[in-house]
């Protein structure tokens, strides 16, 4: 495993992003074989999925989310959630009830007899 992390440091350096994306799915497939705490592979499978997510690599990303869901189902469906529902919302949504009230615009906008009153118009140069 230590020459794994070298390898992971020295591509991250090289600035080779899917070379360090690939060690460091390798590197939690061989912190699992060796029977790390299922804690430190998740947290290493999770870094290898934002890593192939970043890349844009649907193959890679697919790959790691199954190994992830073989070790922690909890947590493979935690980052399908999150990923589906966008970064930007923050992990504890329990409770609205402490949130802040903000004031918000509504556009509402209907578009009723639109497309004759398009077609009664003259095109400029024509």
């Amino acid at each position: 495993m230590h020459l794994l992390r070298q390898a992971l440091v020295q591509f991250d350096s090289l600035h080779l992003p899917i070379e360090a994306t690939r060690t460091q799915f390798e590197l939690a497939q061989a912190m699992a074989e060796a029977k790390a705490p299922g804690r430190l592979v998740v947290r290493a499978l999770q870094d290898a999925l934002q890593r192939a997510e970043a890349c844009r690599r649907g193959e890679l990303v697919a790959r790691i989310e199954e190994s992830l869901k073989a070790i922690d189902e909890e947590a493979h469906w935690r980052h399908i959630f999150r990923r589906v529902r966008g970064h930007g919302a923050p992990d504890d949504t329990t409770s609205l009830n402490s949130g802040v009230s903000e004031p918000v615009s509504i556009l509402s906008l209907e578009l009723v007899d639109f497309e004759s009153y398009c077609q009664g118009l003259t095109r400029k140069g024509s």
